[in-house]
């Protein structure tokens, strides 16, 4: 079995995650899984790509239409997971 990437939370994605509806929770675990597996997920179905601007050098997945995850690649082996959630609640303008 090859290394298990190490995924680190912020505080700011837990309570995200907390906010999930049960479906979608676990809509973002398997998609962990397969994070904490390959470091990375597959473009298709998550349409995988790098961000820009407040987010720029993250990486962000999208779990279904309107729930992103983002995440960003800390060293080696370690991924720090950002924030989930829909476009208004990640990119709203202040």
């Amino acid at each position: 079995m090859p290394d298990m990437y190490i995924l680190e939370s912020t505080k700011q994605f837990k309570k995200d995650f907390q906010s999930l509806t049960q479906s979608d929770a676990e809509k973002v675990l398997t998609a962990l899984s397969i994070l904490e597996q390959d470091g990375t997920l597959p473009h298709i179905p998550y349409l995988t790509h790098k961000l820009k601007g407040k987010y720029a050098e993250n990486m962000e997945a999208h779990i279904r239409p309107n729930l992103l995850l983002i995440w960003f690649e800390v060293s080696g082996k370690t991924i720090k997971l950002i924030r989930v959630g829909s476009h208004q609640k990640l990119f709203k303008q202040y």
